[in-house]
């Protein structure tokens, strides 16, 4: 039964491409299947071996392949970028803007969270997340529009008194 449970082993580790795990990951597998090897030699009677066996080969299929570790990190990129859009919303002031600035700056998060949920990968993730934080930074304040349209003004009075003088 020991054989057999070792022979399982074995082939279980051959189901398992080395070039697609990390090379500490790689340890982990090997680690689990010469764990299960150990734990199966020790084993008392056939009830021990073929628990061994299964714990060796739980182990085994829970180590994570590099795609595994890829899209986690992809999962976790993403939820991380979401709270930062999350956050700078909260930074904003919805009285600070106009009814229509401010649907533009919510928009803008919205969108960035759109963006940030459909890409494809790490960079992607950044840049999503990137451009809604400057849309949003982007959308004026009540103060700001006000100071435009005095600058506007002014700038308007000057060109017809200049016109006035030619």
């Amino acid at each position: 039964a020991k054989i057999s449970a070792k022979a399982v082993l074995a082939a279980a580790l051959k189901e398992y491409p080395e070039g697609n795990y990390s090379l500490s990951n790689w340890t982990s597998l090997t680690a689990a299947k010469s764990n299960g090897d150990a734990a199966i030699e020790d084993a008392a009677d056939l009830s021990g071996v073929t628990s061994a066996k299964n714990a060796a080969i739980t182990a085994m299929s829970a180590v994570k392949t590099l795609a595994e570790e890829a899209a986690d990190a992809l999962a976790a990129a993403k939820i991380s970028a979401k709270a930062e859009l999350e956050d700078a919303l909260e930074g904003y002031t919805e009285g600070n803007y106009s009814e229509s600035n401010w649907t533009v700056l919510t928009a803008a998060k919205t969108d960035g969270d759109s963006a940030t949920d459909n890409a494809a990968d790490l960079s992607r993730v950044t840049s999503a997340k990137n451009a809604a934080l400057a849309a949003m930074d982007a959308v004026k304040t009540l103060a700001q529009e006000a100071a435009d349209t005095l600058e506007a003004a002014k700038a308007a009075a000057k060109a017809v008194l200049k016109n006035a003088l030619e």
